[in-house]
């Protein structure tokens, strides 16, 4: 499940986070709601087979069909609700009420069916009034769960006022001695309603301990968030105070290098030289921290995003890594699907992507290797690979190779000029563009990384 981005800290944010975990726990329901559709339907065909009353084979089936039915579409409901972002909390509890209430009533047949207090069945709306608890208020819960006890028992009223024939499965006689001593039935009445309360006071209890953790946790998320901004607000504030002195610094240095200040001993000019590289290092550098900064405060509802070819824009990213990879010999290729391809992105930000990429892909291939670029369409979506065969990755370092800044030691020892921050950028732009990333690598073989993006058919005109 694709939820939307969360980079903010006001109440939406955590108000999707709930929803979303919301959401988690009703599709869990539902998947285990289908093992008893299997069970209902297991049921019914095996009834008759014992030669038990055909009548209960039939609830069965009718309970096993309506079950299935009910689940597929508020299956269905979800996934929509959950595709589109658009799940609220409200919604999702009508969506869970609709499926418990059809469920006491599928509860309530079944217990008919397998003759009311002849059997434990109507025992199983516990599950029920536990879930309407987690869900709903206390008050509702409570109402919910008083509602399922009230079907459950129907169809016993119904039996006592003559409105419905009693069914007789089991042991002969065990009805009778139930409902004949009004001791007895009130017992077993009264037992049912004690455990449905008690279910229904845990579940209410566990559920006040989990909304006092979701407070804190969202209270502390919410504390991160400002520091976060405020330390990358400084970070950018900082970095934008150096790129002004270190491109005057870098200018200087040009303008003796190249003579226009009077002629420079060799020394001199050579240590003029390592000035330059290392102010175009900082400037990089810099640029780098104000572009990932950028990335990490935009949020995807914010951004424009229009149908964009890849195809045109990977080759010329592919022609600028072959020649930034002339110096070594080596060559970039680029293998073209069968048809062109449309993403929803901006082309800045896939020319970032990409070209970070492709340019690592470079810098850790060893003299006279190779880099592919390949495009696979599958399920209406569509992966671009960029290969190489260079010095790879370490299993355990796979996982950190996003974090800003690092570097793994084989990196460092092979190429010694890069400021950690590349992978950082393609890793947020990815969040931003919805786009998923991957990364396989073996140390001395080479690594790929696979960015997958949903695919647009056509471009929109």
């Amino acid at each position: 499940m694709n939820g939307p981005s969360i980079n903010d800290a006001d109440g939406r944010s955590s108000a999707d986070l709930h929803c979303r975990e919301m959401a988690a726990r009703i599709d869990w329901a539902v998947r285990l709601r289908w093992f008893f559709v299997l069970a209902s339907l297991a049921v019914a065909f095996l009834l008759p087979m014992v030669n038990e009353p055909l009548r209960a084979g039939k609830c069965f089936l009718w309970v096993g069909l309506a079950l299935a039915l009910t689940n597929f579409l508020a299956q269905r409901r979800l996934q929509a609700l959950v595709v589109r972002s658009r799940a609220e909390a409200g919604t999702l509890r009508i969506l869970c009420l609709v499926q418990v209430v059809g469920d006491y009533l599928a509860l309530s047949v079944v217990a008919y069916a397998l003759g009311s207090v002849e059997t434990p069945v109507m025992f199983l709306l516990l599950p029920n009034c536990i879930l309407a608890a987690l869900y709903f208020p206390p008050l509702q819960s409570l109402a919910i769960a008083l509602l399922g006890l009230g079907l459950v028992l129907l169809p016993l009223a119904l039996e006592f006022v003559g409105l419905l024939a009693p069914v007789i499965i089991f042991t002969p006689g065990y009805r009778e001695i139930i409902v004949s001593s009004p001791l007895i039935l009130g017992s077993y009445l009264a037992s049912l309603v004690c455990c449905v309360l008690f279910c229904w006071y845990l579940a209410v209890v566990i559920r006040r301990s989990l909304l006092a953790n979701e407070e804190e946790l969202e209270t502390r998320y919410k504390q991160l968030l400002a520091v976060s901004r405020q330390k990358t607000s400084s970070v950018l504030h900082g970095a934008h105070e150096l790129k002004a002195p270190l491109a005057a610094i870098r200018s200087y240095a040009s303008t003796m290098r190249d003579g226009y200040t009077g002629p420079l001993p060799k020394k001199a000019l050579q240590v003029v030289e390592r000035i330059g590289v290392r102010c175009d290092r900082l400037l990089n550098m810099t640029s780098d921290i104000i572009r990932l900064g950028n990335l990490q405060g935009a949020v995807r509802v914010d951004e424009v995003f229009h149908p964009l070819a890849l195809m045109p824009l990977l080759a010329e990213l592919v022609a600028e890594a072959t020649a930034a990879g002339q110096g070594r010999e080596i060559t970039v290729h680029l293998v073209p699907p069968d048809e062109e391809v449309w993403v929803l992105a901006t082309e800045e930000h896939l020319r970032t992507l990409f070209l970070n990429l492709l340019l690592n892909a470079v810098q850790y291939s060893r003299p006279g290797g190779e880099v592919g670029v390949a495009l696979a369409l599958a399920d209406n979506q569509v992966t671009v690979s960029v290969r190489d065969h260079g010095i790879g990755i370490g299993f355990a370092e796979v996982g950190l190779i996003f974090e800003e800044y690092y570097r793994t030691p084989a990196a460092v020892h092979h190429y010694g000029e890069g400021d950690g921050l590349g992978l950082a950028i393609v890793k947020a732009i990815s969040t931003l563009l919805g786009a998923e990333i991957q990364v396989s690598s073996e140390v001395g073989n080479g690594t790929v990384v696979r960015v997958t993006f949903a695919t647009v058919a056509a471009k929109v005109a």
